[in-house]
């Protein structure tokens, strides 16, 4: 498929006229790079995802893969902790 160049050009964006906040644009006329239309974009719900349920005690955690499967986990029980550690100490030459 030919890329798709548009036939109107914008100086700016559009906005609903008289202070209105109606859409301006429905998903099925909006064409993605791909071709396909967003009305048709799939968003995967969270258990399709397979990602850890996310409550407050999760706050300031970082997700990571531990026996296969994700999890969170607190910065400093990961591998970031490790290699920031190192990154730091050679920028610095252990002085810190």
């Amino acid at each position: 498929m030919t890329e798709y160049k548009g036939s109107v050009e914008l100086i700016s964006g559009l906005i609903p006229k008289n202070g209105g906040s109606f859409a301006l644009v429905h998903a099925k006329d909006v064409q993605m790079n791909d071709g396909t239309r967003l009305s048709e974009l799939h968003i995967p719900e969270q258990e399709e995802c397979k990602l850890p349920t996310v409550t407050a005690t999760e706050n300031g955690k970082i997700l990571q893969v531990k026996n296969g499967k994700w999890e969170a986990a607190a910065i400093a029980e990961t591998a970031v902790k490790t290699y920031i550690d190192e990154y730091i100490s050679s920028a610095l030459g252990g002085d810190y």
